[in-house]
C-alpha cells in the first residue's frame, strides 16, 4: 500500500526544493493558488505541478512521476530586456539531476528523514523545456514563460 502522505512530501520536497535555490526578494516564488495578489509586483514565478502519476509495479514497487511547470512572469524592462532571461536562467539552474525526496511536514510521520531520490527523465529527447509566450496581453507589459521537467523515481520506500 502506498503510504498516504507521500503526495504531500512529494509536493513539499520539491516546492522547498525550488524556493531554495530560486526565490529572491525581487522575484519571489508562490505556490499556484496561494498568496499572489493582483497588486504584486510583475516579477514573480508560480510554482505549478502536474501528478504525481503513481504506478504500482509489484506489491513493494512503484514508479511515480511528477512535472514540474513554473511560470514566470516579468515586467517589460526598456532598459534591460535580458533579465527576464537571466530569471530563466536562475529557475533552469534549479532544475537539477535530482531531487531528494524527504518527509517534510507537521505530521506525525513527517521527520524531514530521507525517503529516495527523483530523478531527471531524460529519455523524452529534452531534459528541461522553456516556452515563451511574451506579452500576452497589449495593455499589460508583462511577458511570460514556463520552464517544465518531468521527474521519475522507481521505489519500494514510500510504503513506510
Amino acid at each position: 500500500m502506498l503510504n498516504p502522505d507521500v503526495t504531500k512530501w512529494i509536493m513539499a520536497s520539491f516546492s522547498t526544493h525550488f524556493r531554495d535555490k530560486c526565490a529572491r526578494d525581487d522575484f519571489p516564488m508562490y505556490l499556484e493558488g496561494t498568496g499572489r495578489k493582483a497588486n504584486t509586483s510583475p516579477n514573480y514565478w508560480e510554482y505549478r505541478t502536474n501528478g504525481p502519476y503513481v504506478n504500482q509495479l509489484t506489491q513493494n514497487e512503484w514508479h511515480i512521476w511528477y512535472i514540474v511547470n513554473i511560470l514566470i512572469a516579468h515586467g517589460i524592462d526598456d532598459e534591460n530586456m535580458f533579465t527576464m532571461y537571466k530569471n530563466q536562467g536562475d529557475i533552469v539552474a534549479a532544475f537539477t539531476p535530482s531531487i531528494e525526496l524527504r518527509k517534510y511536514g507537521t505530521g506525525e510521520n513527517d521527520d524531514s528523514s530521507l525517503v529516495d531520490c527523483f530523478k531527471l527523465c531524460t529519455d523524452t529527447g529534452e531534459k528541461i523545456k522553456v516556452t515563451n509566450f511574451g506579452q500576452l496581453v497589449d495593455h499589460l507589459r508583462v511577458m511570460q514563460s514556463t520552464i517544465e521537467a518531468t521527474y521519475e523515481l522507481y521505489t519500494v520506500n514510500v510504503n513506510k
